[in-house]
């Protein structure tokens, strides 16, 4: 599959190729967590210096893979997907996952594919919603401490 940038992207266009339920899941998951027409707010696309970098997302990442939230945190999942993709491919291409969808602007499953596989593109999408989930994390941080 070619790289595809969240902009190109057309609803469902991959579960036109692929009708499973597993795939349509998750392409609504990726739909409803990757902003289509704007870059996510990291410094690297905002040069905004109150924004959180991409290397700030990548060690909060990092971090909850290696120590995850209990179970009862209603954002725990986030912290599997990354630990589970950290176990199966190493920090550095969850990094380099991260990078990619935040930064470079692919779509999660088209970073997944590039850093872990075609058939592990799966972890892309699950790492893609989590970083974006502790993107918003730190810019609520940011905004509190303000």
């Amino acid at each position: 599959m070619p790289r595809q940038r969240a902009s190109e992207k057309k609803p469902f266009d991959d579960a036109i190729a692929d009708e499973s339920p597993t795939a349509l899941l998750l392409l609504e998951i990726e739909r409803v967590y990757m902003p289509t027409d704007e870059a996510y707010r990291v410094q690297e696309n905002t040069g905004n210096s109150t924004h959180p970098s991409v290397d700030d997302v990548i060690e909060l990442a990092l971090e909850r893979a290696a120590d995850p939230r209990p179970e009862g945190d209603p954002d725990a999942h986030f912290d599997r997907y990354v630990s589970h993709a950290v176990e199966a491919h190493g920090k550095s291409a969850v990094a380099e996952c991260i990078r990619l969808v935040l930064v470079e602007g692919l779509t999660q499953r088209s970073a997944g594919a590039e850093v872990f596989g075609e058939e592990d593109y799966v972890r892309g999408i699950e790492v893609g919603v989590a970083s974006h989930a502790y993107l918003r994390e730190l810019l609520g941080e940011r905004i509190i401490e303000s």
